[in-house]
């Protein structure tokens, strides 16, 4: 069961916060850490994708997702960083929304969208549109956020649009 493995990987998420928290935000900074952290699920996903079925694509996948949860404290640094302190309150609202918003429909709609008795390339399907999706929200991220080209309201759009 996918739940099991996924508790599996909760040392690997300790670790990475562990990590990342002593050495990584220090050295390389937020947008850095939220770029590995990205590159870590692309690759897990990217594993998926080539085996779908396989214990140790699952297992590596599992790993790298578990130390891609530093992206998550790194893009609330992000905000504390990008953001007048009156508006970090409404864009960290809007993160945690819109990250809880696709995570709950994430599971029924991959349910209903494909289907899990599916082998080869077609099983592969739900990690390559994961994939995607993930690609797509940090290209996103990186224009409107990182670059700080937006403003306000703007920015907290392209925000959730990001973690959708």
């Amino acid at each position: 069961d996918l739940q099991v493995l996924w508790m599996a990987s909760l040392p690997s998420a300790l670790f990475g916060l562990g990590l990342a928290n002593c050495f990584l935000f220090k050295r390389y900074g937020a947008p850095v850490v939220y770029c590995m952290a990205l590159s870590a699920l692309c690759l897990g996903f990217g594993l998926l994708v080539f085996a779908p079925f396989s214990p140790a694509a699952l297992t590596g996948f599992l790993l790298l997702c578990g130390f891609a949860t530093v992206g998550f404290a790194a893009i609330l640094t992000i905000l504390a960083q990008r953001f007048e302190p009156s508006e970090q309150a409404r864009a960290q609202a809007l993160l945690v929304f819109s990250s809880t918003l696709s995570r709950s429909t994430a599971a029924p709609a991959f349910a209903y969208i494909f289907d899990p008795r599916d082998r080869g390339a077609e099983a592969a399907r739900p990690f390559v549109l994961a994939l995607i999706f993930v690609l797509a929200g940090s290209c996103v991220l990186g224009t409107s956020v990182l670059q700080g080209q937006s403003g306000g309201v703007q920015r907290e759009a392209s925000l959730a649009c990001a973690h959708m």
